[in-house]
This record gives structure tokens, sequence and C-alpha cells, in this order.
């Protein structure tokens, strides 16, 4: 199974997934802001950090590993803040 099939089992059809996290993960280069973007919806969606990354690498041919990291360090930032209320906007 790919990255998207497993992403597309839990959030439904990728045409049915907003069109600016459909352009930032594929069309846009990506940037910290767009990255945050994408970082909020899949985390706020319950998709495994390690899966939105590799989403992320395999969509987008610009992608760095700073960017990567980005990742990792918003969702454990958010994971271990327990007691705090989480909105994704």
């Amino acid at each position: 199974m790919s990255f998207l099939q497993f992403v597309e089992k839990h959030l439904g059809l990728i045409y049915c997934w907003p069109r600016n996290i459909l352009k930032h993960l594929f069309i846009d280069p990506p940037t910290y802001p767009t990255t945050m973007t994408l970082v909020k919806f899949f985390y706020g969606n319950a998709i495994p950090v390690e899966i939105a990354v590799q989403l992320f690498q395999a969509c987008n041919d610009e992608e760095t590993f700073d960017l990567a990291q980005h990742f990792f360090y918003y969702y454990a930032t958010w994971e271990n803040q327990e007691d705090a209320t989480h909105l994704v906007i």
C-alpha cells in the first residue's frame, strides 16, 4: 500500500481534500508556512508523522531535510502538551 493510499484510507479520496492542501502538497514549492499548513492538516487528522513526512517527500521534489524535520518537531510538540487545548486551523 502506498503512502497516498494509506492516507486516503483514513481521510477519504484525495479529490475530497481541501484545495489548499493539495496545492501545498503537489504544486507549491515548500516553504515553512505551507509546510506548517500540511503539518496541521495531517496531525489534526491523526495521520502518523512517519507517513505524513514520507507522503510529503514523495509528492514534492523540492522538499528539504529542514522542512521534513518541521513535521517531527511540531508533532512532538503537540503530542507532549497533553493538558493544552489544540485546535487545527
